[in-house]
């Protein structure tokens, strides 16, 4: 179902962009969305920029309009709220292309996982749930770069910030009537930080599919020539595993500094990478073989946990279960597994284990509880009447 009459101005002309910019600066809320394509490019390409504002829609077109300064400053003006819905691609690639982040925002996917609507809940799903309205989602993968675009996608696209509204409305309310406000700026909170959107290339060797299975100077090889693609994809703006397959990168890093000829016989690389690379793979392939030994990349070791650790893992997932319940909250949201096995290891008076389940508003709605409860100062009991578990400090 879409709204009985979608409107919506296409700015595809500089005098048009001005004069719409222009009309919402007052605006306090500003409603955002963008289109995309990042399949075959290393960068993400934007295809269109959707606003509503004051009751507007506007879609600004990117690849008509040859400077959008006037819509980034429109954007960026901080006393202007900017709501998104799972919002960081789109932060992504508005930090790409205006190389600032917006701020302040609300993230509507945030937001709701907060209210018990899920921990990743999707744009039409949300829309079922505040507004019991179906969106048609047909021109989700439809060819955003292509031009003219049909009306089918203008409607689509304005469709997405006109919906935005009324779900955000009805998030706020109940974020306020819930005490959860300060919950939301403190997820939010590492999207504004532009670290989050570039990749640390001395980390990128855990991009490649089958890293796990390589140790010791064979890892050390791998980070270097993962280093070298990434390199080489950010600088012709290519996929990562169109610059060179990753199944060539674990091939090169088993090798030891081979021949043209060798290299040739690998399967999964083409020849015409192999001739144009082959001097600089020699060259990245020595210097991953020439590393330390302490310089190694380390390898995570897995151990079995002893049979008590695992006791008190479930032991803490149920206590979690029961919080979220009562509290109305996904429980992924809190912690995972791997936190309750960290918390299940700790003992009291050892460093405390830097968690996010430990920290913040979650320490306070169940953190706390989980450190007491391995203390022995809380413990799970049934009540009687509702015959669900409760949580009871011990006196």
């Amino acid at each position: 179902m879409h709204p009985l009459n979608i409107q919506y101005h296409y700015i595809d002309q500089e005098d048009q962009m001005l004069l719409a910019c222009s009309q919402l600066k007052t605006a306090s809320v500003l409603y955002i969305d963008t289109e995309f394509h990042r399949e075959s490019s290393y960068y993400p390409k934007l295809a269109l920029v959707q606003v509503l504002g004051l009751g507007q829609c506007y879609l600004f077109d990117p690849l008509q309009l040859e400077d959008l300064q006037p819509l980034w400053d429109l954007i960026h003006q901080p006393s202007v709220v900017k709501v998104f819905h799972a919002a960081r691609q789109d932060l992504e690639c508005i930090f790409h292309y205006s190389h600032k982040i917006p701020y302040p925002i609300f993230d509507t996917q945030v937001a709701a996982s907060l209210l018990g609507y899920g921990s990743q809940i999707g744009f039409s799903p949300l829309g079922q749930c505040l507004l019991d309205i179906t969106l048609n989602k047909e021109e989700s993968y439809s060819d955003w770069l292509m031009r003219p675009l049909t009306e089918s996608q203008k409607n689509y696209a304005a469709c997405d910030v006109l919906y935005l509204e009324p779900m955000y409305q009805q998030l706020i309310l109940q974020l306020e009537k819930e005490d959860r406000v300060a919950w939301l700026h403190e997820e939010q909170d590492h999207l504004y930080h532009p670290d989050i959107f570039q990749v640390d290339s001395k980390q990128a060797f855990q991009r490649v599919k089958g890293f796990q299975k390589l140790k010791g100077q064979r890892l050390a090889v791998l980070r270097e020539l993962a280093l070298w693609r990434e390199g080489l994809a950010r600088d012709k703006n290519m996929p990562r595993r169109r610059a060179f397959s990753d199944e060539g990168l674990i091939q090169l890093s088993r090798s030891k500094l081979p021949t043209l000829e060798q290299m040739l016989r690998f399967r999964g690389i083409s020849a015409g990478h192999i001739k144009k690379h082959s001097e600089v793979l020699r060259e990245v392939i020595a210097k991953g073989l020439a590393c330390e030994k302490s310089d190694w990349p380390a390898v995570l070791h897995y151990h079995t946990p002893s049979r008590g650790t695992v006791l008190r893992q479930e032991l803490l997932l149920t206590l979690l279960k029961l919080r979220a319940y009562q509290e109305n909250i996904a429980v992924e949201l809190l912690a995972n597994k791997k936190d309750l096995m960290a918390i299940a290891a700790w003992k009291s008076g050892e460093e405390m284990p830097d968690l996010p389940c430990l920290q913040g508003w979650r320490k306070k709605l169940v953190g706390h509880d989980m450190l007491t409860l391995l203390e022995g100062k809380t413990c799970l009991e049934i009540d009687m009447e509702t015959t669900l578990p409760n949580i009871r400090k011990n006196a």
